[in-house]
């Protein structure tokens, strides 16, 4: 995400000061017309050509290298630098060849902190100077850049940079000169500050220089080399065994084990041996990945430093992680004892509003559907069919609306063969000419889709309308690597464990993402489109992201996983925006607390139950926002109330809902209803408890105050299911149906 998304509250000015601004208001009010209009235009513009891809097909996007589809060396066209972060390295692709870097500290803020970036050396032959650097290959976690005279390659999680050139031997250009601490003919260790590095030239080529410039000189048909960051000094000749294993492909795999309820990662590397036997594969590990090995593998002692903790060093070619699966659900049980009255007061109140899709861009529009969607299932439990079919066929007519065939000038999608992508316009915060966002986009569009299926399935089943969600879905997602259209998995970073938002990441700290709840809601979305077509390597994919990313959350933003991943010194309870390099309590576009809190909360639905599986943590995340309002949530303002309440019915559900009842602002992408319900349905469950499991991947189970169970599951299929949990409960449950300790929740009549 990039600018702002969700409007902050803005204060009235003095009145000592209303003459001047009265003065100021024409300018200003000239000045905003033009931005009104520039933003306009920029709304309804094509994304630039890539100019920097050799290969051909859909073009990678959200990947940490991926700014240089757009930008010629490590400039923007703005002149600013940026920098890629394949992790545990940090390089820019320069005229003179790759620089590469690394840092073992990291800078500590009051409310960030950066990995910083320590510029070391640059890889290149004499004389060079290129005008632009080419991406030559690329696999789901490394890339290949053409510099001319040679190439290198590199990965997530590779110590190594591999470097192949056309016979020219290759340089290493210092930033200062090195400590040499080894010199054993072609191999070398050095220091420069608190960095070492192997240096890796082929048996029988050489070493020279001693300054600030280093030449291996390549012995006759071996043109190539390799250098790594060390973990230490002492790692210097066990490093050697490994130089010349060149990867040569990447692979991902994945897999959802529903009897268990446990999701598969497994990475593999192919190799080329340059020299000697086959020795393996050096590979760097994230904690979200080294928590997650099974038993008798393990990482070893040695670490490298990153943003998302410490990374550990693993000795194989292949690896897999196991991760559970705690279910979702499309929506919350109503209570039985549930206030109807209320609740379809509050759904007319939503009905009878004028226009309920207001915002015309993609982003806007998406929140506004899922607003409406969401409501679906209560108009129905609440026994309202005039509302329902009001709901309904308002989502219909809108997605009608942007779906059908023909050129105009805005409530469309284009296919923009160039990069492979769907673009919708109006767009906003460059989803356009960035490629940013589709997933929070694009996910609220299939969320509120497969909501609607369950009501109207004859819609979903319609071929024009499978078509136009089958696309949004492979844009953000596609499964197929052979796909013609679209690049594999685009906005997901497997080796990372989430997803990125940034299409081109321009940036100093590299890749981004701020709001994960929002990328849950669109793996979550998936997961119910794809049950419903009976699509299940789709469903199974999306359950393995809607996983891997709801962990994330809690490993990387929340710092409430397995290990520790903030650093020492940084005590807030939650980050708000994750760089590849720094990570940052402030958003995009305010940083009120409860911004910088809520937007890892918001879309509420019932895929959210994952923000509750600690309600301890709860707990801490919530009393940081309110520290500066006496511990209070300041329902009185419009700093996101609401959603601050029904994230405090994770722990404490009763107080959250008194307190609501007294609350008047309602967040743009809820309603009055949907709140109402949702707290209502949260105090009858009591708090979230994934200690247990079931075989269906829609399912929840919670705990009471007095330590009792309640299971739930839902069937969307047109068959009977049963559904077995961990602790021995079994739920039976009818064709379009959700049953709660076995009472029946019907989807239609």
């Amino acid at each position: 995400m990039t600018p702002a998304r969700h409007p902050a509250s803005k204060n009235s000015p003095p009145r000592k000061t209303v003459t001047l601004l009265l003065l100021f208001a024409a300018t200003l009010a000239a000045t905003q017309g033009w931005r009104a209009q520039e933003a306009a235009r920029q709304a309804l513009a094509t994304p630039p050509p890539p100019r920097f891809q050799l290969s051909s097909g859909p073009v990678p996007t959200h990947r940490f290298w991926t700014a240089k589809n757009w930008f010629a060396t490590n400039h923007t066209d703005g002149g600013g630098p940026f920098t890629i972060f394949p992790e545990p390295l940090a390089l820019q692709t320069t005229p003179h060849g790759l620089l590469v870097g690394y840092s073992p500290t990291i800078t500590v803020g009051r409310d960030f902190f950066v990995h910083p970036v320590q510029p070391d050396f640059t890889i290149g032959t004499a004389g060079l100077n290129t005008t632009a650097v080419k991406v030559a290959a690329t696999t789901d976690r490394m890339v290949t850049f053409d510099f001319g005279p040679l190439r290198t390659r590199t990965g997530r999680g590779m110590p190594f940079v591999y470097v192949e050139t056309n016979g020219a031997d290759p340089t290493l250009t210092f930033v200062s000169p090195p400590t040499l601490l080894a010199d054993n003919a072609n191999f070398r260790s050095v220091r420069l500050g608190q960095n070492v590095y192997g240096l890796f030239c082929p048996t029988h080529g050489r070493w020279s220089g001693t300054d600030k410039l280093f030449t291996c000189h390549l012995p006759t048909g071996h043109n190539y080399l390799s250098i790594a960051i060390l973990p230490n000094a002492a790692s210097f000749e066990r490093f050697t065994h490994f130089a010349f294993a060149f990867p040569t492909d990447t692979r991902l795999t994945w897999h959802y084990d529903q009897p268990h309820s446990r999701v598969t990662t497994t990475f593999d590397v192919t190799t080329e041996i340059k020299e000697g036997t086959d020795p393996g594969f050096l590979q760097a590990l994230y904690p979200h990945q080294y928590t997650s090995l099974p038993a008798g593998t393990a990482a070893g002692p040695e670490t490298y430093t990153s943003a998302r903790g410490p990374m550990r060093l693993l000795q194989a070619k292949s690896f897999t992680t196991a991760d559970t699966f705690h279910g979702t659900l499309p929506f919350l049980p109503t209570p039985a004892n549930f206030d109807l009255a209320t609740e379809r007061t509050l759904l007319k109140t939503v009905a009878a509003e004028r226009n309920l899709f207001p915002a015309p861009d993609t982003y806007g529009q998406g929140k506004s559907l899922g607003r409406v969607a969401q409501l679906l299932p209560l108009a129905q439990l609440s026994a309202e069919p005039l509302i329902l079919d009001h709901f309904t066929a308002a989502l219909r007519n809108q997605f009608a609306l942007w779906s059908a065939p023909g050129d105009r000038k805005d409530h469309h999608f284009v296919y923009d063969k160039d990069w492979g992508t769907l673009i919708g316009y109006p767009a906003s915060y460059g989803s356009n000419t960035q490629l940013n966002d589709h997933h929070f986009h694009y996910g609220y569009w299939i969320h509120a889709a497969a909501l609607l299926g369950l009501y109207d399935p004859a819609w979903l089943s319609k071929p024009e309308n499978t078509a136009f969600l089958d696309d949004l879905a492979s844009d953000i997602a596609t499964i197929d690597p052979h796909s013609p259209r679209y690049p594999t998995l685009r906005h997901f970073d497997a080796y990372a464990g989430h997803a990125w938002a940034s299409g081109q990441a321009p940036f100093g700290d590299g890749q981004n993402e701020e709001s994960t709840s929002e990328a849950v809601n669109a793996w979550a979305g998936l997961i119910l489109f794809a049950s419903e077509t009976n699509n299940l390597p789709l469903r199974d994919a999306a359950i393995w992201m809607f996983t891997l990313e709801t962990n994330a959350a809690f490993d990387y933003w929340f710092n409430d996983g397995p290990v520790r991943t903030f650093p020492q010194g940084f005590d807030r309870t939650q980050i708000a925006n994750l760089f590849d390099g720094k990570a940052d309590a402030a958003t995009w576009f305010g940083n009120a607390p409860e911004f910088e809190h809520g937007i890892e909360f918001l879309p509420f639905t019932g895929a959210s139950l994952y923000l509750g599986r600690d309600p301890a943590y709860v707990r801490r995340n919530l009393a940081e926002v309110t520290r500066t309002s006496a511990g209070s949530i300041r329902r009185n303002s419009d700093l996101w109330p609401d959603l601050m309440e029904m994230y405090q019915a994770f722990y404490d559900p009763h107080s959250a809902l008194t307190a609501w009842q007294h609350t008047d602002f309602t967040f743009d992408g809820e309603t009055k209803a949907h709140e109402f319900a949702w707290l209502s349905s949260m105090a009858s469950l009591g708090t979230v408890d994934q200690t247990i499991t079931a075989d269906t991947p829609f399912y929840a189970v919670f705990r009471s105050d007095t330590g009792s169970r309640t299971h739930i599951a839902f069937n969307p299929a047109a068959n009977s299911l049963t559904a077995h949990f961990s602790d021995g409960a079994t739920l039976t449950v009818p064709p379009h149906s959700m049953s709660t300790e076995g009472r029946p929740l019907k989807l239609r009549p």
